[in-house]
């Protein structure tokens, strides 16, 4: 809820001469509470907030439809430690999978993120049984997280043939990420995913529905796949592309790029310069941003 901290934001602006950056993390959000027919939370963005940020350029045309001028609009895109969620040597992914009682050859992917309807993890289990069904099928899937649809997911799992894991949360992500091939995220409704980012950085190879906020993120046969959301035959066809592709080449290029755009130093570069160019921050150099 942006309400009470826009409302402070402008009477700071008003009152104590204050400048306003107001950051949209949501396009939903941005698409159904803001665009939508304007009204005085849009106008009160248009007419007294000197800079928007927002997390991927698929959201810029409804601002700018507003009435926001684009020049006022500027990416600031959520920062990811890639210290903390990057590849490791194959004999650290191999002893992390033993310790999870996944074989070393295996396919494995995974999901993380709450046990939601608009998550999509039935979609999810259902396809997998359709690919990965077959007793012979040396693949594994890993459900990360928790949430109310935790024991029907369950049931769905348990009604099908196919190896589903369910993890609950876990405080060291970046454990299961470092042992999977394939991060799938079959939202119905997403903002930029920091566990798609995370995913990325580790070196796991993104699936992902069309969403917009994806798409910014996920370039199909390039950094990953994507696949319509919601459509089950579309989500199977993208699993038998994963799992018969040459994976490599698009983890190099998924974790090449989430350090170029969404390491922490360049999210603080990013939003240091922003605040320079507002005259909210002179200092000369950003070695140590804080």
């Amino acid at each position: 809820g942006t309400d009470a901290q826009l409302i402070a934001s402008v009477v700071a602006k008003m009152f104590l001469r204050k400048k306003v950056v107001l950051t949209i993390h949501s396009y939903p959000v941005l698409r159904l509470r803001m665009a939508s027919g304007g009204g005085p939370r849009f106008g009160a963005v248009r007419d007294h907030v000197h800079a928007v940020g927002v997390l991927g350029p698929h959201m810029v045309p409804p601002l700018v439809e507003g009435g926001i001028p684009e020049e006022r609009i500027v990416e600031l895109s959520n920062g990811v430690d890639v210290d903390r969620f990057a590849p490791v040597a194959s004999e650290v992914r191999d002893q992390r999978r033993h310790e999870e009682g996944v074989e070393a050859s295996a396919f494995v992917a995974v999901f993380v993120g709450r046990l939601i309807p608009l998550k999509r993890v039935d979609l999810l289990i259902q396809s997998w049984h359709r690919v990965f069904g077959d007793s012979a099928a040396n693949a594994t899937l890993l459900v990360v997280g928790d949430g109310p649809e935790r024991a029907s997911l369950e049931e769905i799992a348990g009604s099908g043939s196919g190896d589903v894991r369910f993890l609950g949360r876990h405080d060291q992500p970046e454990k299961i990420l470092s042992i999977a091939d394939l991060f799938v995220l079959p939202s119905q409704r997403e903002g930029q995913s920091m566990a798609l980012l995370e995913a990325m950085a580790s070196g796991v190879v993104p699936l992902v529905s069309d969403l917009p906020p994806n798409l910014g993120v996920v370039e199909n046969g390039r950094t990953g796949f994507t696949f319509t959301t919601d459509d089950g035959d579309a989500l199977v066809g993208a699993l038998i592309e994963a799992r018969d592709g040459d994976l490599g080449p698009m983890a190099e290029a998924a974790v090449s790029q989430v350090r170029a755009r969404n390491s922490l130093r360049s999210t603080a570069q990013t939003h240091l310069d922003l605040y320079s160019r507002l005259e909210l921050y002179r200092g000369e150099s950003t070695e140590h941003p804080r």
